[in-house]
């Protein structure tokens, strides 16, 4: 991820509402993601969601959206851009693409492995997916091609002590995500 700036006269309207970001059209076919959080934590948030950028796309590779990061200089700042996917969040119904399910069974062992690697998992289920049947994390593209994103992993220490509440709240975001990954494989 790179540093540089964006225009504040390029964001348009907000499409979304992460658990930590904002995110708004920017430009053409892009969007960009402002993080309400890093202001409490400081440069701990943005190192923490630019590791888990890193790693993700280690584990993930094609699947991750390319991220830009465009805060402050001094890791105060969250913000990204990425490029618009326009699509739906992934559900059930998809799996009925062979295409799709090949790439949501790869996606499904890659999260295998980066688990036995050691690390902690991704966020799939996203907010939208606690409540409805989305992993809102994977959008599907008009391509019927999965992308991820967003590359938070679910993991808070590294973000003491308002990361306290993302541990608490881990386990059920990780059951509610397995529970929808063993469904959609089914």
């Amino acid at each position: 991820m790179n540093s540089t700036l964006y225009e504040k006269s390029k964001i348009g309207k907000k499409v979304a509402d992460g658990g930590d970001r904002k995110v708004y059209m920017y430009d053409n076919y892009k969007v960009i993601k402002i993080s309400s959080l890093s202001f409490f934590t400081g440069r701990k948030l943005h190192t923490k969601l630019v590791h888990d950028y890193e790693v993700c796309k280690e584990y993930f590779k094609d699947f991750v959206v390319e991220t830009e990061n465009v805060g402050s200089s001094d890791g105060y700042k969250h913000i990204e851009i990425q490029p618009f996917i326009k699509g739906e969040m992934l559900a059930k119904k998809h799996m009925n693409y062979p295409t799709v399910k090949l790439q949501f069974i790869e996606i499904s062992n890659s999260l295998k492995q980066m688990i036995s690697d050691g690390n902690p998992p991704i966020d799939l289920v996203g907010n939208i997916g606690m409540i409805y049947p989305y992993l809102s994390n994977i959008m599907i593209d008009s391509s019927n091609r999965l992308r991820i994103i967003d590359t938070t992993l679910l993991e808070g220490k590294t973000i003491r002590p308002l990361g306290l509440i993302l541990e608490f709240f881990a386990p059920l975001i990780l059951a509610r995500q397995n529970y929808l990954m063993r469904k959609f494989l089914r």
